[in-house]
Parts: C-alpha cells; sequence; structure tokens
C-alpha cells in the first residue's frame, strides 16, 4: 500500500503536514477505509505508527458511515480486521507492540460492538472471545 509512514514524521514538520494531508485523504476516500483494512491484515502495514495511522482511519469510519451505510461485506471486513488482531494476540505478535496501538485497537473492538451488538451480530461474544 502506497503511504508507508517512516519515523521522521516525528521531528519533520513538513513531513507531519503531509502525513496529516494523507491521512485526511484516506478518510474522505470512500475506500480509503477500505484499503487501511486491508493494509493491516495482509500485513503490508507492518510499522505500528503505520497501523495506528491507519486504524485512525478506520476509527473514522466507524464513527461517522459504518452504522448507516455498511453492508454485510463490510461488516465481514471489520470482524476479519478483529479475528487478525486476535490471531496476533495468540501467537504473541501483540504483546510487543505499543500500548497506543492496543489501545486503538481496543477502541475499534468497542465501536464495532456498540454498533453491532446484538442486532447485527448476536453472537459478538462468543465469536470474538470463545472462538479465538
Amino acid at each position: 500500500m502506497q503511504g508507508d509512514i517512516s519515523s521522521s514524521v516525528l521531528t519533520d514538520p513538513t513531513q507531519q503536514a503531509r502525513v496529516y494531508e494523507y491521512l485526511e485523504r484516506l478518510k474522505q476516500d470512500p475506500n480509503g477505509w477500505r484499503n487501511c483494512v486491508q493494509g493491516i491484515v495482509d500485513g503490508s502495514a507492518l510499522e505500528a505508527h503505520n497501523q495506528f495511522l491507519f486504524l485512525q482511519v478506520i476509527e473514522s469510519y466507524l464513527r461517522s458511515q459504518y452504522q448507516s451505510t455498511s453492508t454485510e461485506g463490510e461488516q465481514q471486513m471489520m470482524r476479519a480486521l478483529m479475528s487478525n488482531w486476535l490471531e496476533r494476540v495468540q501467537s504473541g505478535h501483540v504483546s510487543a507492540e505499543p500500548v497506543y496501538l492496543k489501545n486503538k485497537m481496543a477502541l475499534i473492538f468497542s465501536l464495532v460492538y456498540v454498533v453491532d451488538f446484538p442486532s447485527r451480530w448476536p453472537g459478538f461474544f462468543k465469536e470474538v472471545f470463545l472462538n479465538n
């Protein structure tokens, strides 16, 4: 996925502005959140700071559109993201992740839960916590 964010963005105001613009473009792009989910699930967004930025785009989608416009396929994409995260937890990869990334992912789980349980995903707890 295009837009790999280097760690130099932390110290360079010009790069910070570029990242902010890129992030806003992703949020406005109807496929931006999908591309971010895909980047996380397929592993192309390996760096924690890239994943965090992608999760910000996903969070924006969840807060603004998920409840009112998501299709069953889009709901499945969110479930795939969550399943991918849980698989990484079980394999031990998440334990090395920064706390800010774990917290952002916990927020993603919460936002999906609030919208989907119980009407769209009655088996949320069983599928998320018992099957993984």
